[in-house]
């Protein structure tokens, strides 16, 4: 494994594109190969396809209304041979209110035609284990 430093700017350029309302670079960042898949937070978040996850990226910025602020943490990424990965702890949304909701951010990309496309990405927002299975865990 090494490190892979063109990957965070990838990241962190997708990130701009999100926050500017700019669904098309999500899709020219996404792998049109059989298997993508975009994971998110909420239980219907389950997107296949390159189509999808764009038309669904679309939706939810035209919903949302307005501008979008990514807060990135710092994203590391690492990379063996064509297939690269970066994750992202310390990410929130800032909506125009002000309101800040942190979630956490993973990619796995695939160089395609020199190219890093993204073949799976998965956003959560972390969630207390007493809340989710009612009692502490150790973390």
């Amino acid at each position: 494994m090494e490190d892979a430093p063109e990957l965070e700017q990838l990241t962190l350029r997708f990130y701009e594109a999100i926050g500017r309302g700019d669904a098309g670079l999500a899709r020219e960042l996404t792998s049109s190969q059989r298997g993508v898949l975009g994971i998110g937070s909420d239980p219907n978040e389950w997107w296949e396809g390159a189509g999808t996850i764009a038309a669904h990226i679309k939706a939810q910025l035209e919903a949302l209304g307005g501008e979008l602020n990514v807060v990135h943490g710092a994203p590391h990424a690492y990379q063996e041979g064509s297939v690269g990965w970066i994750s992202d702890r310390a990410a929130a949304l800032r909506m125009e209110n002000g309101t800040e909701v942190p979630f956490r951010f993973t990619a796995v990309f695939h160089k395609e035609d020199g190219d890093w496309k993204i073949v799976q990405f998965h956003t959560s927002v972390g969630v207390l284990n007493e809340n989710a299975v009612g009692k502490a865990l150790p973390t």
